[in-house]
């Protein structure tokens, strides 16, 4: 439950908190499946930071 709590945490507030480290980091090290897609993939097969965003 930590590592989860240490890996979504951050991911979850990056829309709200721009300048979080936490996920810079995680952004920056290319440990988020977004760092892999095609940006015409990321809105079907990447990361949903929020249950509630438009399509």
């Amino acid at each position: 439950m930590q590592i989860a709590d240490l890996c979504l945490y951050p991911i979850v507030r990056s829309k709200d908190n721009l300048d979080n480290q936490a996920f810079l980091s995680l952004k920056n090290a290319n440990l988020l499946v977004d760092c892999h897609l095609t940006q015409n993939k990321i809105n079907t097969l990447g990361i949903k930071y929020y249950c509630f965003d438009n399509p």
